[in-house]
This record gives structure tokens, sequence and C-alpha cells, in this order.
């Protein structure tokens, strides 16, 4: 009764099953790959926040890059905002809403400048995402800040944006920025905790980095249940072919049925 599955169109049904099966299998352990990645992440993310504060210049230096551990760690600075050069960081999403980062470098004691920053502010009425919005100045004097190591995110072709006394930018750049300041730079900036004194109307603080394990497990399981989805349906074509050849024997032919 089923010697049609040995015809070339049965057979070429199989083999389909069979590249629909692998490709589904090869899709779900990549998303099992990348959840394994994710929790490596999360548990070197929370390894470092639960980390004690220690001084900015015990982890990182201003002539080598920050060194990949360094991300997240907790670091403490004392200086005095420079607010002459304070930069915007443009095109920034806050639970959907567009708005800036705003950079602004502390100089600290020994001359050496951290850039820090200082929290989110959304974009000005305009809906202008170059224009610049009221960005509330830091507090005077000396700050001791607390934040967390971010390093050089990957650098965008966008050029700086002339905006009132301030710039704004599409990412962080500071290797190019250093060359334009005063004053030595770290290789890595931080976002501000916490700072002393705390100032008023200071922008909105950053969010903490996501944890979750994200969607991964639930694609890898859909992703397998899809494998088999392939040989279920030429069980079902080759069962109904069957059943049709069952009741006219003398019409059946050797194609699957519609």
């Amino acid at each position: 009764m089923y010697r049609f599955l040995l015809r070339p169109s049965w057979i070429g049904l199989f083999l389909a099953a069979v590249v629909v099966a692998v490709g589904c299998l090869g899709l779900g352990r990549w998303q099992l790959d990348r959840l394994e990645s994710r929790q490596e992440r999360n548990a070197a993310v929370a390894s470092a926040q639960s980390a004690e504060p220690v001084p900015a210049t015990s982890l990182l230096s201003t002539d080598q890059p920050a060194d990949p551990s360094t991300q997240w760690r907790r670091v403490s600075a004392t200086g005095r905002y420079d607010i002459d050069r304070e930069i915007l960081l443009r095109g920034q999403l806050d639970n959907g809403r567009a708005g800036f980062h705003v950079l602004t470098p502390l100089v600290t004691d020994d001359g050496t400048a951290l850039f820090v920053n200082r929290g989110w502010i959304p974009i000005d009425r305009t809906g202008d995402a170059t224009s610049v919005p009221d960005v509330p100045p830091p507090p005077d004097g000396e700050v001791a800040v607390l934040g967390r190591v971010r390093q050089l995110q990957p650098v965008r072709a966008a050029r700086a944006v002339p905006a009132g006394d301030s710039m704004t930018l599409a990412s962080v750049d500071l290797l190019r920025l250093a060359d334009g300041l005063p004053y030595p730079m770290f290789s890595a900036y931080v976002e501000l905790l916490e700072q002393q004194p705390s100032g008023q109307a200071q922008p909105e603080p950053l969010a903490a980095p996501e944890l979750g394990d994200g969607p991964h497990l639930a694609y890898a399981v859909q992703w397998f249940l899809f494998s088999a989805l392939g040989f279920v349906g030429y069980v079902m074509f080759a069962r109904q072919e069957a059943q049709r050849r069952r009741v006219t024997p003398t019409s059946a032919a050797g194609h699957p049925s519609r």
C-alpha cells in the first residue's frame, strides 16, 4: 500500500522534510547558544555591579584601552565638572521616548578628565533631535561621583553637530574627543549613579542593565517544534494518499495528494 513512497516525487518530499528539520534544529541550537551567551553576560554584569567600588584610577588609564572586565564596575572620582566641554549624545531611547544622554567631563585633582554620563533628557518640544533641549547644569565646585564603567561604543558615520554652547554626537568616540581637550582623559566613561552634592533638577538617571534571559529559550523551543512539522506533514500526506489508493486502487497516482 505504501510502495508509492519510493517514487521520485515522494522521495523528494521526504528530503525536503529532512532539510527543513535540519535547518530548524540549527536555528534552535543557535538560540540556545545566544541564551548561554546572554546568561554568561548577565553573570559578568551582576558580578561587576556587586563588586566594591574602587577609585577610577585603579581600573582606568589614559593611554591604554579599558579592559573588558571593567565594564559595569563601580568606580569613584572627585573633581570639577567642565560644563564648557559638555557633550550631548543624541538618538537615545528611554521607554520608547527619544532624547539625549548628557556627558560632562569631570576634571580630577590631578588634571585627568573622566567623562560622566549624567543621565537622560528628552528632546525639546520641536521634536528636532539635533536641537538642544534645556540641560540642567551640574553642581558647582568639587563633586564626588560614583558611576559604572562603560566602554567605547562603535563609532557611527555621523558628524558632530554644533548646538549652542554644547555639541551633539551620535556615538561616544572618546579617542576623537580627546584630541580637542586641554587635559588627558580616561579611555572609558562612566554612567552616573550618585554624586555629592547632588545638585537640583538633574537629568533622569540611567536604568540599570537588563539581566533577563530574553526570549531565546522560547524561540529555541519553537524552532525545535518546527523541525518536526515537515515530518508530520509528510506522514499526513502519505496516509491520505494511502487511504485514497485503498478506496480507488485503479486510479492511484504516484504524486502527493492535494
